[in-house]
């Protein structure tokens, strides 16, 4: 009876000779993926470094803070429907804090506000024409940059890039919402880097 409790207990130790088929599947499902956590930790870590470099030159943000700078972007891309609520929604900034952005970018005659045509509730924010010049300039230079990052990248895995990395930040909004759903890649990624054993903390 003693032998049998030993070896029962043996059985539920990761690594020993008597663990059980199914236990050692899983623990090897769950081992592959810390690994793959862990290296998708180090390459986002990467990246940020990478992006945060950017952002400190000038030419990324034309001279106004990085804040502003999606904010104008956002206001651009809105093309004249842009209302501080959809700004809010759009940047998942609180509207205290795009109030105060918004208010810098019309003193810095940027933007300008525009009463609704239909609501007299609201009031739309549109690019002034020296709004839309430094607009333009942020895009002509990281258009310009990051046409140069994608001369690294094989023409044929270019739409490939661009649907996961949508496929990323949407489930990162997902599951800043509590709402994420599981998702694959349209394009078939080869993932066996992920797999590799990498030191890392």
């Amino acid at each position: 009876m003693l032998r049998n409790r030993v070896r029962d207990q043996s059985e539920c130790r990761p690594g020993s000779i008597g663990i059980r088929v199914r236990d050692r599947q899983e623990y090897a499902v769950n081992h592959m993926e810390k690994h793959a956590i862990r290296s998708f930790r180090r390459k986002l870590r990467q990246f940020e470094r990478f992006t945060a470099h950017q952002l400190k030159e000038d030419s990324c943000c034309q001279g106004v803070t990085l804040a502003q700078c999606h904010t104008l972007l956002e206001i651009e891309e809105l093309a004249g429907q842009a209302t501080t609520a959809e700004l809010s929604k759009q940047l998942e900034l609180d509207k205290s804090t795009l109030s105060r952005t918004i208010h810098g970018l019309v003193e810095g005659l940027l933007v300008r506000r525009i009463p609704h045509p239909t609501d007299r509730r609201f009031t739309l924010l549109a690019l002034t024409d020296q709004g839309q010049n430094v607009c333009d300039r942020i895009n002509r230079s990281n258009d310009r940059y990051f046409r140069g990052v994608f001369e690294g990248i094989a023409v044929e895995r270019r739409a490939e890039v661009i649907d996961c990395f949508e496929l990323l930040v949407s489930a990162l909004q997902g599951y800043r919402k509590g709402v994420g759903k599981p998702g694959t890649c349209h394009s078939r990624v080869n993932t066996t880097h992920l797999n590799r054993e990498e030191k890392d903390v």
